[in-house]
């Protein structure tokens, strides 16, 4: 007898719990779009622009693969993450894309600190610019290790990128600063800035030595 209901008692959870799967998937196909939230950046506008929905879209038809796809022709959207509520909203969560620096090509690129390359809307007066024309990888590598190492408008203002690291000027100096250990050889760099030397080259390419040339 207690097996019969207890046998019972489990058919009838498992009932319903199929009915409320049931339910759900009704639901969710009843539910309409009312509104669209957009987190994570202040420019709602554009993000906004990009989508149009017609009256009476159901909010769980929608096909996120393809709202991606239109965001993700925004130059300056690195990533989208959608969440859709009973309640009918659907909200956007936007990730910006941040440039620790830029050059100029036919429009200005920005450059982020894992090496993704987009194009800005304008030139910023507050980033560093990499000049030369060599934008290989080893070359924006090495520049963008220096960026991040000492990240000063000291020394980070305009950088010449190249196979011998990253150039700069500082006051009458142009320093050759090599590949890697930026923020030992800035520590260098300030004690021989003390000795005020005339104009000339401060090559720090070679390990633990920095070569003065006139």
């Amino acid at each position: 007898m207690l097996v019969k209901k207890k046998r019972f008692r489990y058919r009838y959870i498992l009932i319903l719990i199929i009915l409320f799967v049931i339910g759900i998937f009704y639901g969710r196909s009843k539910v309409l779009l009312k509104t669209i939230s957009v987190q994570g950046t202040a420019r709602k506008r554009e993000i906004l622009l990009c989508l149009s929905f017609s009256d009476g879209t159901k909010l769980f038809h929608i096909n996120e693969k393809k709202i991606k796809e239109k965001l993700f022709n925004i130059p300056w959207v690195k990533d989208v993450k959608i969440h859709r509520f009973f309640t009918g909203n659907m909200v956007l969560t936007v990730k910006e894309r941040k440039p620790i620096a830029y050059f100029l090509s036919s429009k200005p690129m920005g450059i982020e600190s894992d090496g993704s390359i987009f194009q800005l809307d304008a030139i910023p007066d507050s980033l560093p610019e990499l000049i030369g024309g060599d934008f290989s990888t080893d070359a924006l590598g090495w520049a963008i290790t220096f960026i991040n190492a000492l990240n000063n408008k000291r020394f980070c203002r305009k950088i010449y990128t190249g196979s011998d690291g990253p150039i700069t000027r500082y006051k009458q100096y142009k320093i050759i600063w090599g590949k890697g250990n930026y923020r030992k050889k800035e520590r260098y760099l300030d004690e021989i800035l003390k000795m005020k030397m005339k104009k000339g080259t401060l090559d720090m390419r070679f390990n633990g030595q920095v070569v003065y040339r006139k």
